[in-house]
């Protein structure tokens, strides 16, 4: 059975030699066998090219489309008209003659593709006016400005679920193999609710809630045994025998969202209580603060902690103060490199919110 190819495209390379092999009286019979393809095909490249002209091949044109120009543009028209519909509605919805895949394509040659939507905060009228605001107040802060800010959250623990995505690499029919799959536990998750706060340079004690919930009660014993020491530490001088410095804004500022238990009013008279100044905060703006985006590294390393206890997920009393441990162990060990940019980011957040004219931003 011959091996040659016949009908083939040659490479510029092959059209290169036969050109050349010819130029120096090669047959074209044997310049076909060495390039593998039938005569006629090296009878056309000679008669088509010439050996001092030739640069490149022109490219075959691809099969026809069947979708004209101004089919594409309505395409196009109809996807961003329609941008929660499915391709299957979508190429209902454009009457063409033409398969879902066929529509898929040209939608991905003009740029538009499907993604996974992202989630975020609902944003009313006046949600976007006070971000505006908050930025427009903010515009001229520097990274110093920005490292004077002790930032707080709560976070929600679930042990043993996988915060990230996982994705393996593997075969065909590996989908199955232990090291291919991701536990799921059976029964209810156990969560963890979680306080903490940090500035440029520290890290506050890790508060746990072993019973979930937090109401104002609970958040003002978390401020007295978290952030007042927290904020000692920042501003040892201040404390000299019997004589005790205020601290004000000038110096630090407290920041907190808008919980119900943050805003009640037996929360607010412990600030006033304790001096301490809040800074005022936009509604449904988790991306302004930066302490959102180091939750995510930090229940990422618990998750790997926990899962190399290789244990089962338990809601009993020794279980949870060993959880509480391991919290705060991990807390500590957050990269305070991670924590430094993370402040240092304020500016480009605020610009972020300022471009976006109090909508939603990258962060």
């Amino acid at each position: 059975m011959s091996n040659t190819a016949k009908g083939r495209q040659l490479s510029d390379a092959e059209i290169g030699y036969a050109l050349g092999a010819a130029d120096f009286g090669g047959h074209q019979r044997s310049i076909a066998a060495k390039l593998k393809c039938s005569q006629n095909t090296i009878s056309r490249v000679l008669n088509r090219f010439n050996i001092s002209t030739f640069t490149t091949h022109p490219k075959r044109n691809g099969p026809a489309k069947n979708t004209s120009e101004r089919d594409n543009r309505e395409l196009k028209h109809l996807a961003l008209k329609n941008r929660r519909s499915t391709l299957e509605d979508i190429t209902n919805m454009s009457n063409l003659p033409v398969s879902r895949w066929t529509i898929s394509r040209r939608l991905n040659e003009m740029g538009i593709n499907s993604h996974v939507a992202r989630q975020k905060p609902f944003l009313n009228d006046q949600h976007i006016a006070d971000r505006l605001k908050w930025a427009q107040d903010h515009s001229n802060w520097t990274v110093e400005d920005w490292k004077r800010v002790v930032w707080s959250d709560e976070c929600c623990i679930t042990v043993g679920l996988n915060p990230c995505r996982q994705r393996v690499w593997r075969r065909k029919r590996e989908e199955l193999n232990p090291e291919c799959l991701t536990v799921k536990f059976k029964g209810g998750h156990i969560g963890i609710m979680v306080w903490a706060c940090f500035s440029y340079d520290h890290l506050s004690r890790l508060v746990i809630f072993p019973k979930g919930g937090i109401g104002s009660e609970e958040y003002i014993t978390a401020l007295e045994d978290a952030l007042l020491p927290f904020i000692e530490s920042l501003f040892p001088e201040t404390n000299n025998g019997d004589t005790i410095t205020v601290i004000d804004s000038n110096q630090y500022i407290f920041m907190q969202d808008n919980a119900s238990c943050h805003t009640s009013k037996q929360s607010q008279r412990f600030f006033a209580s304790k001096q301490i100044p809040v800074m005022d905060w936009p509604a449904n703006s988790p991306d302004l603060n930066p302490l959102e985006n180091l939750w995510p590294d930090f229940k990422a390393r618990f998750h790997q902690h926990f899962t190399d206890t290789k244990s089962k997920p338990s809601s009993s009393k020794d279980a949870i103060d060993k959880y509480a441990a391991d919290l705060q162990k991990v807390w500590e060990e957050c990269s305070m490199d991670l924590v430094h940019s993370l402040v240092e980011s304020m500016p480009r957040r605020v610009q972020a919110v300022l471009k976006a004219k109090g909508g939603h931003t990258k962060y």
